[in-house]
């Protein structure tokens, strides 16, 4: 901060402790143009803290170092990244094995593929659908950066022709409220999406904003890689509820990829259940996650 203005004064950054007790910060330390200190933040001890911007990224907690995402293959939307606490904000990409493979928005932090991914053709360095890629944010009025290092897995997306989608059965694979019974095929007796009255399931919206979808709280006994598929289902949700988006829908398809994850992997029905009364309904899809 420049002080031999009038008017100019020295200002909070951020509070690590809140209230007037103090973090103790000490062993500041300079490193390319950056200031480097230890605090304790009673919950963690003392830890290693720098001073900038705080990225919010599609996984973990805002200013991790590092974050995931998943992308269905023939999309090139990855994520909007935002910072904690919000402010002017410049993006850019900073580097990273696959670099050359993603653009972002430099105002509004919108991470994105150059070019849709196919799955059977990966261009990432190692082949295995995991790009890897530097998001770099700086703080208009501080100048202070930020990197968060980006893993984005693209998942292979069902064809039309595969045959387990046109599988026709009549189980019953649990119940709903909207809608009773519910199959590999939907709802086991007619469910009129378009009638909340009539107890189905709930028409949200259109793909836009003429209504929102509601986010899905947490599952505390999952697996840390089972948070992060609600955090980024429910970041999904929030691109969903975005006005400024021009198609919401297209974020449907991430949010069955990860509902559909997190019941393989995590057998943990929540997020497939919401995406069925919810997602499925506002954006017309006919396939429902089993």
């Amino acid at each position: 901060l420049k002080l031999n203005g009038k008017g100019n004064r020295i200002q909070l950054e951020s509070d690590i402790i809140n209230g007037p007790s103090s973090s103790n910060p000490r062993d500041l330390t300079l490193h390319d143009q950056r200031l480097f200190f230890t605090a304790n933040n009673r919950s963690n001890g003392r830890e290693l803290w720098t001073v900038g911007p705080s990225i919010q990224g599609p996984s973990g907690e805002s200013g991790a170092a590092s974050t995931k995402a998943l992308v269905s293959e023939n999309k090139t939307f990855v994520y909007q990244f935002s910072n904690n606490p919000s402010e002017e904000t410049t993006w850019k990409i900073n580097g990273g094995t696959d670099s050359s493979l993603f653009k972002i928005n430099t105002k509004s932090g919108a991470l994105a593929f150059k070019s849709a991914p196919n799955y059977e053709k990966p261009d990432d360095q190692n082949k295995d659908n995991v790009y890897e890629v530097f998001v770099r944010s700086i703080a208009s009025n501080s100048g202070y950066k930020s990197d968060q290092m980006v893993q984005v897995r693209v998942i292979n997306k069902n064809e039309k022709s595969d045959p387990q989608i046109n599988d026709p059965s009549d189980e019953i694979l649990y119940y709903t409220e909207a809608c009773g019974a519910m199959t590999a095929n939907g709802p086991l007796n007619p469910c009129d999406v378009t009638n909340p009255g009539s107890g189905s399931i709930p028409n949200t919206g259109s793909g836009s904003s003429s209504g929102s979808i509601p986010t899905v709280r947490g599952n505390s006994e999952l697996t840390s890689d089972g948070k992060s598929n609600y955090n980024s289902y429910n970041s999904a949700i929030d691109d969903y509820n975005n006005e400024d988006i021009i198609d919401p829908c297209d974020w449907a398809d991430v949010a069955k990829i990860v509902a559909d994850s997190q019941l393989t992997f995590e057998n943990d029905p929540t997020l497939a259940q919401h995406f069925n009364r919810y997602f499925a309904s506002a954006c017309n899809l006919s396939n429902l996650i089993i």
